[in-house]
């Protein structure tokens, strides 16, 4: 997780390949983590407004798309479009 955040939604991935978790930061910030396995027990824990900690599981690597093999997938969106992360990194 990249920052302590709280949780804008939660459930299946839209493709049906794994859990989504969208995490708002403030500032029309957020980041998508989406393609994982959920460690036992967290699906029903992980509900909408949560609060969470920069050191909070999430979920673990999911491998439903298997050439790709295990992973999760990263996004940071601000204003409803996805950000470039090498231009953020850069700066």
């Amino acid at each position: 997780m990249a920052l302590d955040g709280v949780v804008a939604n939660t459930g299946l991935d839209p493709d049906g390949c794994g859990h989504t978790v969208i995490l708002a930061y403030g500032d029309d910030w957020q980041a998508l983590d989406t393609d994982m396995q959920l460690p036992a027990g967290m699906g029903p824990r992980l509900r909408r407004y949560d609060g969470m900690r920069r050191s909070d599981s999430i979920g673990g690597l999911g491998s439903c798309r298997a050439p790709m093999g295990a992973h999760v997938r990263f996004e940071v969106w601000r204003v409803g479009g996805r950000v470039d992360l090498r231009r953020v990194l850069r700066s």
